[in-house]
């Protein structure tokens, strides 16, 4: 595998995992681990390792707006589980409450598809 494709290959596994750090071995194997890749070594071959570029945004760091009004405004519009999910690290005691408000009022409204109650009975 040449150089080129390592680099490639190392940037769409950043863009799909949280990690920092990876190492490849001459065969084109790609380990999170450096210890674990070493074992898959012959002798005389080494890994390479690739960083994390700094452009790269990572799961963690993810930005929030700076101003809380404008943060509620867009939470209020919220209309799926899934657009929550980035404003569940928020921390502002305002936003929170209001996430909390939000996240039980969608899980109220959610209503699965032929399930049946306690009793038995189809809803």
């Amino acid at each position: 595998m040449s150089k080129d494709k390592f680099n490639q290959t190392a940037d769409s596994l950043f863009a799909s995992t949280a990690h920092q750090e990876l190492w490849v071995n001459p065969k084109g194997e790609f380990f999170t681990s450096e210890n674990i890749g070493s074992l898959s070594l012959e002798p005389g071959q080494k890994l390479q390792k690739f960083e994390r570029p700094e452009d790269t945004p990572s799961e963690e760091k993810k930005v929030k707006p700076i101003d809380q009004k404008e943060t509620i405004a867009n939470l209020l519009k919220v209309d799926t589980l899934e657009g929550l999910k980035p404003y569940e690290t928020d921390e502002r005691k305002a936003v929170k409450a209001v996430y909390n408000n939000m996240l039980k009022k969608l899980i109220d409204n959610t209503t699965v598809v032929g399930a049946t109650d306690v009793t038995g009975a189809k809803k």
